[in-house]
C-alpha cells in the first residue's frame, strides 16, 4: 500500500482543486490531509498490541468505514457550525474516499492482496491491474534494503502526485492570508 506522502498529496489535490480564488485555510487544508490519511490509523490500533498490522486493511479500508468516518467528520463539523461547511464536507468525502482508490492502484504484495472494500458484506480483496504505487514495507525498518525500497516508493508517489498538487495549487490560484495590521 502507498504511503502517507500519496495520501496527503492525494488531499492537497482536493484542497487545491475545491478551493478556486479562496484565500489559503490552514485549519480546513490539514482537516483535509488528515481526512486522506485517516483509514491508515488502524495501524495505530495494532501498535497498541504489538503488531502493526492487526487491524491493517480491515474495516477502515472498506466503503462502509468511509462512511461511517464520513458520518463522524460531519457531526464534528455540524457542531462547529462553520459557513463553508458543505464545500468542506465535499472535500472531506473525496479524501476519505482517495484513501481506497490509492491504496487500490498500489501494490500489495500482503496475503491478502488488495483492499477489501465491500466488508462486511464480501470478504473479497480488491486491487487494480494498473498499479501505479509501490508498497511501503513496515518489516525491518531499519535495515538498508527496506529503507531504500520506501525511499524508492515515497520517490515514486511524489513523482506522480507532486506535479499534480502544484498544478491544482496554481489552477486554483489560492491567496496568501493577509498578515495583521499589514
Amino acid at each position: 500500500m502507498a504511503s502517507p506522502v500519496a495520501h496527503s498529496l492525494a488531499g492537497a489535490v482536493i484542497y487545491f482543486a475545491l478551493s478556486h480564488k479562496r484565500t489559503f485555510n490552514a485549519k480546513e487544508f490539514w482537516l483535509v490531509i488528515l481526512a486522506a490519511n485517516v483509514a491508515d490509523f488502524d495501524l495505530l490500533a495494532g501498535l497498541l498490541i504489538g503488531n502493526a498490522e492487526a487491524f491493517h486493511r480491515t474495516i477502515s479500508h472498506s466503503f462502509l468505514g468511509t462512511f461511517v468516518v464520513a458520518l463522524l467528520f460531519s457531526a464534528c463539523l455540524w457542531a462547529k457550525d462553520e459557513t463553508n461547511i458543505p464545500r468542506l464536507y465535499v472535500m472531506i468525502i473525496l479524501a476519505l474516499t482517495s484513501q481506497l482508490l490509492i491504496d487500490w492502484v498500489s501494490y500489495d504484495d500482503s496475503v491478502p492482496r488488495g483492499i477489501p472494500l465491500l466488508l462486511p458484506w464480501s470478504p473479497e480483496h480488491y486491487m487494480s491491474k494498473t498499479q501505479l504505487f509501490l508498497h511501503v514495507r513496515r518489516d525491518h525498518l531499519l535495515t538498508m534494503p527496506v529503507i531504500l525500497h520506501n525511499l524508492k516508493a515515497v520517490s515514486r508517489e511524489m513523482l506522480i502526485l507532486g506535479p499534480v498538487a502544484l498544478l491544482a495549487c496554481w489552477v486554483a490560484g489560492i491567496r496568501r492570508p493577509q498578515k495583521q495590521g499589514a
